[in-house]
This record gives C-alpha cells, structure tokens and sequence, in this order.
C-alpha cells in the first residue's frame, strides 16, 4: 500500500506531511505559509486546490488518476465547459514527469 501525504488539519502545511520529492526541493517557510498570498497555498486558488486534490487522493488512493482529478477540477469545481477541457497525449505527459523528476533529482543536491 502506498503512502497518502495529505496535511494534518491542526498542523497544516508542513514539510513532515508533504511528499518527500516536494519536501526536498520546498525547503524554505514560504513553501508551506497559507498566510502569504504570494506563496503557492497562501492565496485562495492554490489552497482550494491543493484541498480538492488531498480529498481526491483520500477518496481515490494514491495510484488515482490525476488526470481525472484535473477534468474534475476544472468542470466542477471552476466550472469550465466539458467542450474545452482536453488531455495532452500521453508522451508529452510522460516527458513532462520527465523533465520535472530531472529538475527535483538535480536540486536535491543544492
């Protein structure tokens, strides 16, 4: 069984409760401060989201589609018309993880 790093809701944001790969490249406070509305959970938007996707996870496990997850999150929760919502292929996905796991392998060294 895999992991589920979701926030406790009395400590909130924290470094212990987050994915490791984030943990390791967010080192700073400004990552993890919901008072900042220049910080990526601190303003409205990134919380609600990062809220939406903790519920998604919880209720669909660690291995959930996150695709799924964003085609919800753009229809039902932002309200966005089904017609324009698409999924890029499958290899631009692929080299974006890619390219995002080469990014975090190359600053866990910093």
């Amino acid at each position: 069984m895999q992991t589920l790093y979701v926030d406790d809701e009395e400590q909130g944001l924290a470094p212990e409760t987050s994915h490791p790969r984030f943990a390791a490249v967010a080192r700073e406070d400004f990552w993890y401060d919901c008072a900042d509305d220049f910080s990526p959970f601190g303003n409205d938007t990134g919380n609600d989201t990062l809220r939406f996707l903790e519920e998604w996870i919880t209720e669909h496990g660690a291995d959930a589609n996150v695709a799924d997850f964003i085609r919800n999150l753009l229809h039902e929760q932002w309200e966005l018309d089904k017609n324009y919502i698409t999924v890029a292929d499958a290899d631009v996905i692929n080299q974006l993880h890619h390219q995002a796991d080469q990014y975090i392998n190359d600053t866990q060294d910093l």
